[in-house]
């Protein structure tokens, strides 16, 4: 291609794109018609003459045609069609190592993943939101790391692309200084406004720093881009704890009507002349759970509010984002104030309910006539105890796991009954007043021999608990089922009736039952089983009598 460089069209700063855009375009009237993609009505005004076949031939023999670009008639480019066309056409102009796959416009702020498909952090982002498996290559489905850096250089690329668009669809007439008749390439932003090279020398702005638009503009499209991952963040916080949230409150019912079951078989158990206080529990066991059910619901939508509200503050900085420079600049102090304030934003706490171990008069009396002393087999140390661990690791989080392995904390220890139930009634008692992380319960003869401990293994029927910072929470096993109640202030009572496959453990202070197996048929013996973390003072030979732990 021949002819020199236009000068309505390129200047200096700009880049080859502008000279290839500007070509492209031309080149609609007499190129190749399938290159374009505007209409034929959208072409622009061409006084170029075809010319033979003999002078259409570059120095080294090519076809070319000998474009005057002071020919073109630019206001063309200028109408709001053809700028629309104009953003269509680069997208096919640019390398495509510049084009997010997944919006298929401009990176911003550009990730390479491992498998070196590139998107735009917020476009991955939200595609990782909507995926069934959040961290695959939404292009190959690959693994990857979830700590992305920005792509620096392909970030630089994407500037420079961008800054070539602004320049090929500026208004050069509505930009021009009207004292200095130069072109306002600056931006002041004490008096937030554009202005001209000579203006910034002049005494009322030699002291702002100002900074040419498209800088200033970059600038502030990475503070938004920060603002954004901050929300993100926060966003991705709040949704860990609506899935948590819904998920309570959907086993908050199914527990309150299972211990509405347990009531009512102790009481029977007891005596049918406890009729009245046990109607009177049941009520009172019903208006909690409706009202706790309640406060859950609230709490949940009040995250569903928050979900909502940090989606469409990250949604508009996007679309911010992607506004060309002068209307970024315009707008960008109201949204950066407004994105602050939503990161100052309260996010709603998990709401953990608890119910009190309210006491049923004679329960703990009538399973004492069962109460036997328990030895135990010598302890095994172990930190950290498995079974708690893993717990631990299901309920906060697997890094927790990780975090604790190397904290030099007391030597946890298991322990196994020496004598196995295969008949009979059984009640015995353990202290934990002062500890928070333990297991209590029942085990077959195998587990005594076990390497490989695991909550959802066969052959165990324990009551865990697990604390990590301020957080205390209960479980049972096969299958691991939260257990929100409170936990117990001294002794767990444990109590076996093994004839009709029934296992129950019980607040002794309160005189209140925490939670019962019912109608597990065990076909092999049974050894009472305690786990401690950390580890107790107490020898190797552990007797526990009557609730009294001693050597």
């Amino acid at each position: 291609m021949k002819g020199a460089t236009p000068e309505n069209l390129i200047t200096p700063g700009a880049s080859w794109l502008a000279l290839e855009v500007a070509g492209y375009l031309y080149n609609c009237g007499h190129g190749n018609p399938t290159h374009c993609l505007c209409s034929r009505e959208l072409r622009p005004p061409c006084t170029l003459q075809d010319t033979d076949d003999d002078e259409d031939k570059d120095e080294d023999g090519d076809d070319a045609t000998d474009i005057d670009f002071s020919k073109l008639d630019v206001s063309f480019y200028n109408s709001a069609h053809v700028k629309f066309n104009l953003e269509n056409l680069i997208l096919n102009v640019f390398s495509k190592e510049l084009i997010c796959l997944l919006c298929l416009n401009y990176l911003m702020d550009p990730v390479t993943l491992g498998c070196k498909h590139t998107f735009c952090r917020p476009c991955l982002y939200l595609s990782r939101e909507k995926a069934q498996h959040p961290f695959l290559c939404p292009e190959c489905k690959k693994s990857y790391q979830t700590d992305l850096k920005t792509d620096i250089v392909l970030s630089t690329k994407v500037f420079m692309a961008r800054r070539t668009l602004a320049f090929m669809l500026s208004n050069s007439e509505e930009e021009m200084c009207n004292e200095h008749r130069q072109t306002k390439n600056f931006y002041c932003e004490v008096i937030k406004d554009q202005i001209c090279s000579k203006c910034c020398r002049t005494e009322d702005h030699r002291a702002h720093g100002d900074c040419s638009v498209d800088w200033t503009a970059e600038r502030y499209r990475k503070k938004l881009l920060m603002q954004m991952n901050f929300l993100w963040k926060k966003k991705e916080e709040n949704q860990r704890n609506l899935d948590e949230q819904k998920n309570i409150n959907q086993t908050w019912l199914d527990y309150v009507n299972m211990r509405s079951q347990l009531i009512s078989d102790e009481y029977w158990r007891l005596s049918d002349r406890w009729y009245k206080k046990k109607e009177s529990y049941l009520q009172r066991l019903e208006c909690e759970k409706l009202d706790t059910f309640q406060k859950l619901s609230d709490n949940e939508g009040s995250m569903l509010l928050t979900e909502t509200s940090l989606g469409e503050m990250f949604d508009a900085l996007k679309e911010l984002c992607r506004k060309p420079d002068l209307e970024l600049l315009e707008n960008f102090e109201n949204m950066f104030k407004r994105s602050e304030s939503m990161l100052m934003l309260h996010i709603p706490l998990l709401m953990h309910p608890r119910i009190d171990a309210w006491p049923i008069t004679g329960f703990i009396r009538m399973l004492k006539q069962f109460q036997v002393t328990v030895s135990w087999e010598s302890k095994i140390p172990t930190y950290p105890v498995p079974l708690l661990e893993e717990l631990r690791s299901r309920i906060f989080g697997p890094s927790l796991l990780e975090v604790n392995q190397t904290q030099s904390e007391p030597e946890g220890f298991l322990t196994w009954g020496d004598q196995s139930c295969a008949s009979g009634r059984y009640y015995w008692e353990v202290d934990v007043k002062d500890h928070e992380n333990w297991a209590v319960g029942f085990c077959d003869d195998s587990w005594t021999m076990r390497k490989d401990m695991r909550i959802d293994s066969e052959g165990i029927c324990l009551l865990f608990c697990v604390k990590q910072d301020k957080r205390i929470r209960m479980f049972t096993s096969s299958p691991l089922l939260p257990q929100y109640i409170k936990k117990p202030p001294g002794h767990v009572g444990v109590f076996l009736d093994y004839e009709i496959g029934r296992i129950n453990f019980v607040d002794v202070a309160n005189n209140s039952p925490i939670f019962s197996f019912l109608s597990c048929p065990f076909s092999t013996p049974l050894r009472p089983f305690f786990a401690l973390a950390p580890v107790l003072k107490v020898s190797s030979h552990l007797t526990v009598k009557e609730g009294n732990a001693s050597a």
